[in-house]
């Protein structure tokens, strides 16, 4: 039992107080996701982001060598974060510490770089880099499949 509920409710579960507060989650969905839901809408914009969660868990799933806690929702938030970039490529996203914005054309790539040799070369070190991608791969989808319509 617990391993079903574990492997379906980790989108919406946190560690503890402090990565809530402190998590570099909530600085690219408080500027990018009011941007995405507005263009696809809200109703359209809860399943999106479910899907892009359950894509990235059943992506990490597939590439986890151990049996690992899955918790927090960032798989979910690369995905807003491509579907963000193909709508507003030239908009300007910071990063903590750093004052000045970068393009997310060239920001966003640049981080799934890093999680697709972070997850390709540090074995295992306790972060989903999988799942992040596996979402970014969703979010890539979807953006395409919506933008057909």
């Amino acid at each position: 039992f617990f391993f079903f509920k574990q492997k379906t409710a980790y989108e919406i579960s946190r560690s503890d107080w402090s990565s809530d507060v402190c998590s570099s989650d909530l600085f690219p969905s408080h500027d990018t996701g009011p941007i995405v839901e507005k263009n696809v809408g809200s109703r359209k914009f809860l399943l999106f982001y479910l899907l892009c969660g359950i894509g990235a868990g059943i992506i990490h799933l597939y590439f986890l060598t151990q049996d690992l806690p899955m918790i927090g929702a960032s798989g979910a938030l690369y995905g807003v974060l491509l579907y963000f970039t193909f709508l507003k490529p030239n908009e300007k996203l910071y990063i903590f510490f750093i004052p000045i914005g970068i393009k997310a054309k060239y920001l966003i790539p640049v981080l799934l770089s890093i999680e697709i040799y972070l997850a390709t070369s540090s074995g295992n070190d306790g972060i989903g880099h999988w799942a992040h991608i596996g979402g970014a791969i969703i979010g890539t989808l979807l953006y395409l499949i919506n933008d057909k319509k």
